[in-house]
């Protein structure tokens, strides 16, 4: 299993580069979410979901950091690298479709809960030494076929901040609520208000 996350996802990421569009995602996270659901040791799944006071504060605190962060560093960055706003239209055109923004609303929350049981659950536990580094390095490895430098490093920069949730909490909760709150900031608002891709 271990080996087959990082391969179905960057499969995953060459199809939406193909298709332009993420019902890619969709479907490999439900493929893959459904064979460690089955494969799994239940108890061990439950133990990454339990609720604890310190993981939901933990879970808030790191959700409302992410956010602020990016919104944040993302004007100077974007100074300092003009690319980057080129680059982070050219994604948002690609991915975030304005004839189906219900479906990716719809979508955002199994994706993410998928995405994060995938990566730092089962690939995560399975690399044991250096986790942190690893999940993150390979997880942003398996986005290069998406055709995206900034993905990649976007990849790379939320995988090292999510999998240091799951190793310093010891749950999914923190980095599930972090990449909920990411998403829903930088995905679902733009696609409300009409700004996506403009």
């Amino acid at each position: 299993m271990r080996f087959a996350i990082p391969i179905v996802w960057a499969l995953t990421m060459a199809a939406t580069r193909l298709v332009a569009d993420p019902l890619p995602i969709v479907f490999a996270v439900a493929v893959i979410t459904a064979s460690i659901a089955a494969w799994r040791d239940r108890a061990a799944m439950r133990e990454l979901f339990r609720v604890r006071t310190r993981t939901v504060i933990l879970a808030a605190a790191s959700a409302v950091a992410m956010v602020a962060v990016t919104y944040l560093t993302y004007p100077l960055l974007a100074h300092w690298f003009p690319s980057i706003e080129v680059e982070t239209r050219a994604l948002y055109s690609r991915f975030l479709r304005k004839n189906r923004p219900m479906l990716i609303v719809a979508a955002i929350i199994p994706v993410i809960v998928g995405e994060e049981v995938m990566w730092r659950g089962a690939f995560q536990k399975s690399t044991r030494r250096w986790s942190v580094l690893i999940t993150a390095l390979v997880y942003a490895i398996a986005h290069v076929p998406a055709g995206s430098a900034l993905l990649v490093a976007v990849a790379f920069a939320c995988g090292l901040y999510w999998s240091a949730l799951r190793a310093v909490s010891g749950s999914l909760i923190p980095s599930l609520c972090a990449h909920l709150a990411w998403d829903i900031a930088l995905i679902v608002f733009p696609l409300v208000l009409g700004s996506a891709g403009g």
